[in-house]
């Protein structure tokens, strides 16, 4: 046992020992230090320039990490969408990508992507808003409404029901009777889905799509619902009830990365599920790697997803 007189750790041994101390915390600010700038420097770069080699709609490696990097990659992805000499491909690809960060210098860029003259940059656009995921996305989108052709207007008004909130879902149902035909059912389902919203999450609050038919008999029932709503929708009748039910009968999967595919497909949809026969398939729980949407033929009989 040591002597309470031992004095062998004394001055000098304390002030070689924090020496030590600082010694190990410059080598580990070192290595901080050329591990960040090599993220910077290489990594970041050698991603960016990458940025298109994936397709549009294709969640991949390249396009998950660039995504990751935040407010990293806003800057170069929004020159490639204000770059009218790029490939519109290029440009609607960077504008895809930047639609799932979150950042405030998004939801303008957008904005400004809704009022190109190129339909496919502006149809990537309307599908960013919704991969935002911002309700303020829902001012955008009526700003857009009148300056689009009626096909085009179809995907926004589906937009609009997948963002609006508060005041939209009241404007939506006022658009519904103020119109006629696919407008004012697309105009309902909008109105219903921004609704279920509100009562339809579930525990992680996530929204889920319409069930799906068991078999032909159940196909049948679920399109005898729908079209009974939409009857009534048509008459004007309780048009944000109605719209409720319709969304509930008819949405789908829209927890994917490729929304523009999605909410084309949902103009379909909407009138039931007898309406997908022939049809492409839709892969309901399709991960978000780099694994491309699969289009399918669907046979008679065959309950569709």
């Amino acid at each position: 046992m040591a002597s309470l007189h031992d004095q062998s750790f004394n001055r000098e041994a304390w002030v070689r020992m924090g020496l030590v101390a600082v010694a190990i915390v410059g080598v580990g600010g070192l290595i901080f230090g050329s591990v960040t700038a090599h993220r910077r420097m290489v990594e970041v770069p050698r991603l960016l320039e990458a940025r298109h080699s994936e397709p549009v709609g294709n969640p991949g490696r390249v396009t998950t990490q660039i995504a990751q990097l935040g407010a990293e990659a806003v800057e170069t992805l929004t020159d490639d969408v204000r770059d009218g000499k790029r490939p519109v491909a290029e440009r609607r690809k960077s504008l895809e990508v930047v639609s799932g960060i979150d950042d405030p210098r998004v939801l303008p860029l957008l904005g400004e992507a809704l009022q190109s003259d190129d339909v496919g940059l502006r149809l990537a656009a309307i599908a960013g808003v919704v991969r935002h995921g911002k309700p303020a996305g829902a001012d955008l989108l009526w700003a857009t409404l009148p300056k689009v052709d009626e096909w085009q207007r179809q995907r926004v008004i589906i937009a609009l029901g997948l963002v609006a909130a508060g005041g939209d879902i009241a404007k939506l149902v006022t658009s519904a009777t103020a119109t006629s035909g696919d407008e004012r059912v697309l105009f309902a389902w909008a109105a219903g889905q921004a609704q279920r919203r509100k009562t339809d999450l579930d525990q992680i609050g996530r929204l889920p799509p319409a069930p799906l038919p068991q078999d032909d008999d159940d196909e049948r029932r679920i399109q005898a619902e729908v079209d009974a709503v939409l009857t009534s929708i048509a008459a004007g009748e309780a048009v944000a009830e109605n719209g409720l039910k319709l969304a509930r009968l008819t949405a789908i999967e829209f927890g994917t990365w490729d929304q523009a595919h999605q909410i084309s497909y949902q103009t379909i949809a909407v009138r039931g599920p007898m309406s997908l026969r022939g049809g492409g398939k839709i892969e309901r729980d399709r991960p978000s790697g780099p694994q491309g949407l699969e289009l399918k033929r669907v046979p008679v009989g065959v309950k569709v997803e």
